[in-house]
């Protein structure tokens, strides 16, 4: 029987030494590094081969993943070696380049794995270059969900181009969990989530079938009982405590998992592509280029409007409801379900369970009523209301209106001029770019402000009970920011036209209690 070739695209989680050769030899530093793999053994695509057994071979040119890699054209440790260094698509390229259109081997196993570099950077605090050249700027979380499933889909779309047919797409782990992530991870857990969700869509409305590997859900299930798994340390990092038991640690760095959980990720690949574990299954749903009212089973359905002005309801279940074109109206009801408006004017309601909503482009309304539930409301003016649990609204590029409700909520405005209010309980309010209005109502909340975060105000700031949130700026501690930011009335002044505004509050007044200057 002739050997199968394993074919990997992606970033530091499958790589075997490109970033390294890159680099000259220096990232990542091996030893204690091992072989220029980001971790501290083998990792899970090398690991896979073996288990897949004598029938798949993986060669190193076949190996295009190259650590710090986004999905798209960028890769976050340009700037450490200071040069090019390819993102996924890059790597796409270069392959067809390769082998041609069409002439791809049509019996090889194509692993494509990548997406947590789009988002890790930017909602840690860390600024990216702004494109005008005036200083840093922050990408909008919206955007990079939205280019990011893209980008995956156009990655496999253009393997398939070229002859391709035996597709493997992992999808992200928690980034909440990272032990990097510190005060950003709840808000890292509802993008992985929605990341997730945003490429199953995608990917489900190929005309050819992927095989996704759901390695966030196993990453929880470590989480809930790792003992079970053999560990005894899964947050803090193995690179730290040299002397301890690899095989207890689930990080070996402070990005990247032990070679241990790099062959538990492999074994739930494995069982993924031999079908020990099932792809999800969904009734499906399909309407016309008419004005339809779809409703769908008891089971787990995808409900598609495609053209007209639609009715999409689901019942029980975990259910895909996407509206596509025209002005929609989409009901999740029971189950955790995924909601996308797509074109037109829609109003998007969660229900019960925990809900991902994505309004799309057009002026969306998003409610999710009951559950922890993620509203996304990209391109134009949105209004989201999050209801009841402990939601996660993030309002994209636009003038977007949002409203937390009851439960301790994160508020991203993103791009555009924002009112957000966050309701009961204790809440983190992040303007975004651009002039916003920030109400915290009850609760200890939080307020985040950022450099070229443009003429925000906070409406109830309360001494004692409040924060504001400096940490991307980078300030060495209180007495820092006070010599560089320039604070009178009721105004802090950090320059350029960037102020944040307390309404009611001589600013003069507050204490180093009242700020967060650590970055997350």
């Amino acid at each position: 029987m002739a050997t199968k070739n394993i074919y990997v695209f992606g970033d530091s989680i499958s790589d075997t030494g490109n970033a390294f050769a890159a680099s000259g030899r220096l990232i990542p530093p091996s030893p204690p590094y091992f072989n220029g793999r980001f971790s501290n053994g083998p990792v899970a695509v090398e690991q896979l081969a073996t288990l897949l057994g004598t029938g798949y071979s993986l060669q190193q040119p076949n190996n295009l993943a190259f650590g710090g890699a986004t999905t798209g054209r960028s890769n976050v440790l340009e700037d450490d070696v200071r040069r090019d260094l390819p993102g996924l698509l890059d790597q796409i390229d270069a392959f067809r380049s390769r082998v041609g259109t069409g002439s791809a081997d049509p019996d090889g196993l194509y692993i494509v794995w990548a997406g947590s570099n789009d988002f890790i950077d930017t909602l840690r605090g860390s600024p990216l270059p702004d494109p005008s050249g005036a200083g840093t700027t922050f990408a909008d979380p919206a955007a990079l969900l939205r280019e990011g499933s893209l980008n995956i889909k156009n990655a496999v779309s253009t393997l398939e181009s070229a002859g391709a047919k035996n597709f493997v797409v992992p999808n992200v782990g928690n980034l909440g969990r990272l032990p990097a992530a510190g005060g950003a991870s709840a808000e890292l857990t509802a993008i992985s989530k929605a990341f997730n969700a945003a490429v199953d869509l995608e990917l489900g409305n190929l005309t050819f079938k992927t095989t996704r590997v759901d390695l966030f859900s196993l990453g929880e299930s470590i989480a809930s009982d790792p003992a079970k798994f053999g560990y005894t340390n899964i947050t803090t990092p193995l690179l730290f405590s040299p002397q301890s038991n690899p095989n207890e640690f689930f990080f070996w760095d402070q990005f990247h998992p032990t070679t241990k959980t790099h062959g538990i990720f492999a074994d739930t690949i494995n069982q993924t592509i031999t079908g020990t574990i099932p792809q999800p299954s969904f009734n499906r749903v399909a309407g016309n280029n008419r004005n339809n009212i779809l409703v769908g089973t008891r089971a787990n359905d995808d409900i598609d409007g495609f053209r007209g002005n639609d009715l999409l309801s689901s019942r029980q279940g975990n259910d895909r409801i996407e509206g596509e074109q025209g002005n929609d109206i989409l009901f999740g009801n029971q189950g955790d379900d995924v909601l996308s408006g797509g074109e037109g004017f829609d109003a998007l309601t969660g229900g019960q369970g925990g809900d991902i909503a994505f309004g799309g482009a057009g002026v969306d309304r998003l409610s999710g009523q009951a559950g922890n539930d993620i509203l996304v409301g990209d391109d134009s003016k949105d209004f989201l209301v999050g209801g009841s649990g402990d939601d996660y609204l993030l309002g994209g590029n636009g003038q977007d209106d949002l409203q937390g409700d009851a439960g301790q909520d994160i508020l991203n405005g993103g791009s555009g001029l924002d009112i957000l209010r966050g309701g009961a309980g204790n809440d983190r309010l992040d303007g975004g770019t651009q002039n916003d209005r920030l109400t915290g109502d009850e609760g200890n909340d939080q307020f985040v402000y950022r450099p070229g975060g443009g003429k925000d105000v906070i409406t109830d700031f309360e001494k004692g009970s409040d924060k504001i949130d400096l940490s991307s700026f980078r300030f060495q501690g209180f007495s820092d920011f006070t010599s560089k930011a320039t604070l009178s009335a009721s105004t802090i002044n950090f320059g350029n036209g960037n102020t944040l505004q307390l309404n009611r509050v001589n600013v003069t007044t507050l204490s180093e209690s009242d700020f967060s200057f650590a970055l997350a």
